[in-house]
């Protein structure tokens, strides 16, 4: 470690003899910079503004070339380059641990000529050749004091340049070790550091509490931005303090609290800070997996984000989208297999992006651009990042720890777009986030709370918007379905007497006009129906009835959500509390992952012969019947695409000139009698690829949802196990080693994500629903698999350790096999299935409700 620390001090000594001889250090910049690697740009701006050539240099600035937000390679082919220029005999690093690096944008210690002191230069050469034989204490006060007040150093910059010329003898003051220092009781103000006093006071103060070791406290610094200044325990108690605060003030319960934050609409069209990322975001995302990136589509999504609003930042967003690298840029920002840490990927597309329009006129501002970084990665990692603007993540910290620190300090965008990620990931698993927001899209929730609660603890303005949900069944038999709908109202039925309608009552009288209310049909617990959704205009207390304006909405149909309120799905009346069973419910919202949001009814795929197009084709067949899961590799991709082609499930075609509408939809073709003597050729109606596919997705959506005993045990279980790591996130699960034991988490797109916690820096790691049912079914009967067995049903490449462990929990989960299942498609012929549909269609009935079939199967055609 530290094997930087050689060549550092002997090319700075080495430097020294060029302080008369800036033009050859330019001159070697320039050799660099033919050789494309990324130095310090090396044009200046003469009294008049006009671009000229620099002229002058310092040894900081010099330094600077590779200390800046680089990649290591390219900072060690820097220095293989000085060291055979200057004759060094010192190695080229291994490592750069410790160094403090400054902004790509503002590397020089000085300003353009224009604004430039002519003895600023001089000074600079004067304290690098001074720091390299005195200690800070012995330093002259009044040049350490000169060089400070040189436009565009200050105390960061200063002391970090000096910490690369003397890493034993100098601080560096940068945000990263500032924040460290204050971890440790040592309260720095870098804008309070006026003079060499002030400095050494400092240096004093970390030599008695910290030690002497400067570049390992450096190192021990830069490792502690990967911790989130509280503990769980703390973020928790914070959290909910603020929510309680907030009902206090306002007046209304936590519950209502986190429904007007998550929900309650700011702007016409119903949307707020929340779930404008959670409408949004997951396009952002789709867009980023295709390769190449559309910067088009990307361009046209970025604008409805409300963080991205601003229209000066639009337009030089749209500049950067127009430049040869922006789509090169946007990659490599996202390239986590690149090997290159984050900080330096953000950086370099910081810089790159500025540099190709993303920026002020003057070059200075990379403002927009660093929270245009923040929003590309919180779309593809959005557990890890968010959507960054300092001063509302400042508050949140703030206002939630009740303190006067902040959480995201200095110039460093990189680091304050990592720190407010971890603080928004933090706070998205506390108990108190999950119970009032929800378990899903975490991170983006919490960067929506950012941005509502920039101002602090608020009042609630409007009316409290609060969401119901009412059945149509008259006394369980009575279908009052069709009179709902019709007269666009909803009515319970029960008398204030009735045994069974107290709780009833109890809610009817809670609903208010503007509330909404869904009329929902409830068959099973992955069946629920939404019928309508209306808001409430009127409410006639003393009938139980509501009228209702109809609003235009996707009706949502699936496994019923969690509803967070009083009463049952089952039940006739409940509040639906939960901020993401309000986004399904009313909104028809299905999760990230799924059909309905991730995947357009139509997508075209076009290209030359050779670019991939039927490579993508077939995984994003896939990925429209299981969700979209980045843990599956290619060949495990084609290995499911090739299951569901045999189970019917997708149809692979080849449009070419004499494929017909006969071949597609249907038309009469000839077949041969089966009367020998007859021979004659008679024709009958057969039908085409594409209305068998209809045929057999209308079946599917007929039977009944449990198609075998075996799919309904694994279901269930399936959702008990992701039920039990949820409500109990802390809980340890043993491996099947001394090696392991784990902590669960269920992942946005609702897989399992697992931390081993005898060796956290591995993984994390991922078992998708698709891999552990696989598991499942091949050893149903056994309560315990070995990762070897594991291997031979999924394949090398997966955690086989992990799923073995699923497996062993999903099995402990207690599972009644009484159920009732739906009849097998096996034994079912597809004249049957046909017929049974086409029955179906002639049963529709006015509310469009398909009726199940529940009579028996008969052949026959028509």
């Amino acid at each position: 470690m530290f094997t930087w620390k050689p060549i550092y001090r002997e090319l700075a000594e080495t430097l020294m003899g060029y302080s008369n001889r800036q033009h050859e250090l330019l001159a070697m910049i320039k050799a660099m910079q033919q050789q494309n690697l990324p130095v310090i740009s090396l044009k200046d701006q003469s009294a008049s503004g006009a671009e000229i050539d620099l002229a002058a240099i310092d040894p900081f600035t010099f330094f600077t070339n590779f200390n800046r937000g680089t990649t290591e390679d390219s900072r060690r082919k820097m220095l293989a380059f000085l060291k055979e220029r200057f004759g060094l005999s010192s190695p080229v690093p291994s490592d750069f641990h410790g160094i403090p690096v400054t902004m790509m944008l503002k590397s020089w210690f000085f300003p353009y000529s224009k604004e430039q002191d002519r003895r600023d230069i001089p000074a600079l050469w004067d304290l690098a050749s001074a720091c390299l034989v005195h200690p800070p204490d012995q330093l002259n006060a009044d040049l350490f004091k000169r060089c400070l007040d040189v436009k565009q150093v200050g105390a960061p910059k200063l002391t970090m340049g000096l910490f690369w010329l003397n890493p034993d003898s100098y601080l560096a003051l940068d945000s990263v070790m500032v924040d460290y220092l204050e971890s440790k009781g040592i309260q720095v103000m870098p804008s309070k550091v006026a003079s060499l006093f002030d400095y050494t006071a400092i240096v004093e103060k970390v030599r008695s509490k910290v030690g002497t070791d400067y570049p390992q406290i450096s190192w021990d610094a830069y490792l502690d931005t990967n911790r989130v200044p509280a503990t769980t325990e703390e973020l928790d108690a914070g959290l909910q303090s603020v929510l309680r605060q907030m009902a206090e003030r306002n007046h209304v319960s936590i519950e209502q609290v986190a429904a007007y934050v998550a929900l309650q609409p700011e702007k016409e069209g119903g949307e707020n800070e929340v779930t404008n990322r959670l409408n949004i975001m997951p396009e952002v995302r789709d867009i980023l997996s295709d390769s190449p990136i559309n910067l088009e589509a990307l361009r046209k999504v970025s604008a409805k984000l409300w963080v991205l609003a601003n229209g000066q930042d639009a337009t030089r967003r749209n500049a950067f989208f127009k430049s040869g690298p922006a789509a090169d840029t946007i990659a490599a920002l996202l390239d986590e297999a690149s090997g290159l840490e984050e900080m330096e990927r953000i950086d370099t597309f910081i810089t790159t992006a500025a540099e190709n329009g993303y920026t002020d006129p003057k070059g200075r501002d990379a403002s927009g651009a660093a929270q245009f970084a923040s929003v590309l990665m919180s779309a593809k990692y959005p557990d890890h990042y968010v959507d960054f603007r300092g001063n509302r993540w400042n508050k949140l910290f703030a206002l939630v720890l009740n303190t006067k620190k902040q959480l995201c300090t200095g110039s460093s965008y990189a680091w304050k777009i990592i720190r407010a990620g971890k603080l928004a990931s933090a706070l998205a698993i506390t108990p108190t986030f999950k119970k009032y927001f929800g378990s899903e899209h975490g991170a983006w929730k919490v960067a929506g709370l950012a941005w509502r609660f920039k101002d602090g603890i608020f009042d609630m303005e409007g009316p409290m918007k609060r969401y119901w949900a009412g059945g149509f069944l008259r006394g369980g038999t009575e279908r009052k379905l069709d009179e709902f709908l019709a007269g666009n109202y909803w009515q319970h039925w029960y008398s204030k007497e009735h045994p069974k309608g107290a709780q009833v009552w109890e809610l009817f009288d809670q609903i208010k006009p503007g509330d909404e209310l869904a009329i929902k049909g409830y068959g099973g617990r992955n069946d629920l129906i939404v019928h309508y959704v209306g808001e409430v205009r009127e409410v006639k207390s003393n009938e139980g009835m509501v009228t209702l304006n109809k609003l235009d909405r996707k009706l949502f149909h699936g496994q019923a959500p969690k509803h967070g309120g009083k009463g049952t799905w089952f039940g006739t009346l409940l509040e639906v509390a939960d901020p993401d069973a309000v986004q399904k419910v009313f909104f028809g919202k299905a999760p990230v992952g799924a059909t309905l949001e991730t995947f357009p009814l139509n997508l075209i795929l076009y290209g030359p012969p050779g670019t991939g197009k039927t490579y993508q084709s077939t995984h994003k067949a896939v990925q429209i019947i299981d969700g979209r899961d980045d843990s599956l590799t290619p060949a495990q991709l084609q290995h499911r695409f090739d299951e569901l082609v045999d189970e019917g499930r997708i149809s692979f075609i080849t449009f070419h000139q004499s494929y017909a509408y006969e071949d597609f939809i249907e038309g009469i073709r000839p077949v041969l009698s089966k009367d020998k003597e007859d021979g004659l050729p008679k024709y009958e109606c057969r039908d085409g690829l594409f209305k068998k596919m209809a045929i057999e997705a209308m079946y599917a959506a007929l039977e009944q949802p449990e198609t075998s005993s075996k799919e309904s045990e694994f279901d269930a279980r399936w959702t008990e196990l992701l039920d039990r790591i949820t409500e109990n996130p802390e809980k340890e699960y043993e491996g099947l080693t001394e090696k392991t034991r784990f902590k669960l988490a269920v992942s946005s797109q609702g897989n399992v994500t697992a931390t081993n916690l005898m060796n956290p820096q591995a993984g994390p790691f991922n078992c998708s629903r698709v891999n552990l049912k696989k598991v499942f079914f091949a050893y149903a009967d056994r309560k315990e698999v070995a990762t070897r067995e594991v291997n031979e049903t999924l394949g090398v490449g997966n955690h086989s350790g992990l799923a073995a462990v699923l497996f062993r929990e999903l099995q402990s989960i207690e599972f009644s096999k009484g159920q009732k299942s739906g009849t097998g498609r096996a034994a079912v012929s597809y004249e049957e299935r046909k017929q049974i549909v086409l029955d179906s269609l002639e049963q529709l009935e006015t509310s469009g409700e398909i009726r199940r079939q529940d009579t028996p199967l008969r052949a026959g055609c028509r």
